[in-house]
């Protein structure tokens, strides 16, 4: 018991959490148990014998969860640091290609540049280039997106924002859609109705003058 509670101690997630008093988040290192990169959350506690609680979260959970945030089909979300660095994000594969493992526990988080994410990049470009968070419109690559960028509370993670890049085509697409097909149910009623509205007009008429009283607006030969 105090072997394992020395080897906590030593554990990137233990100081931060020790000498403060919200959640902190470890910086990126390789799990010992999987060899797999990952963050630890962790918070202090008081007690009769106080301490430090701590729950890993891998940073394929993290991909995992944004994958599944989409607002349309090729909208990205991820996460990374106001320096330019990646948190999470989406494609879990492309990650980890970036994560080197080379027998060091603490390991850099990889630079959203380097993802090779025009979408994504042009978000953090724009970003930069106003200095605020917020909703950002921008092109890249002959395509407009639209991007939100919200700043994650310090408690759930320090620097860090969360953002997401929408192709501004695929918001309208839908709409575009609705808007024809309504114009096309409009044609297809008028060309059912008018000529129900045109052959009532030709029975009233003929019913009119069958009766020996002229139309209402029958104009007389001379």
């Amino acid at each position: 018991m105090i072997s394992f509670a020395k080897a906590a101690r030593q554990r990137p997630w233990y100081g931060p959490a020790r000498h403060g008093d919200l959640v902190q988040r470890s910086d990126l290192y390789i799990f010992a148990s999987n060899n797999e990169p990952g963050f630890s959350l962790s918070r202090r506690f008081t007690a009769a014998m106080p301490g430090v609680l701590g729950a890993d979260l891998a940073a394929s959970d993290l991909s995992h969860f944004l994958s599944k945030q989409r607002v349309t089909p090729t909208s990205v979300s991820f996460i990374f640091t106001r320096s330019g660095e990646i948190v999470a994000f989406p494609d879990k594969a492309r990650v980890a290609a970036l994560v080197p493992r080379n027998g060091e526990m603490m390991v850099p988080l990889p630079k959203l540049t380097e993802l090779n994410e025009p979408a994504a990049a042009g978000l953090f470009a724009a970003y930069q280039a106003s200095g605020v968070s917020g909703t950002l419109v921008y092109a890249v690559a002959d395509r407009t997106y639209v991007g939100r960028i919200v700043e994650i509370a310090a408690r759930y993670g320090c620097d860090q924002l969360l953002a997401i890049a929408v192709p501004i085509d695929e918001i309208e697409r839908p709409i575009i859609e609705l808007r024809n097909r309504t114009l096309f149910y409009s044609i297809a009623v008028l060309v059912f109705v008018l000529p129900l509205y045109v052959t009532l007009i030709v029975a009233w008429i003929d019913r009119r003058l069958g009766r020996g009283r002229p139309p209402l607006h029958a104009i007389e030969d001379e």
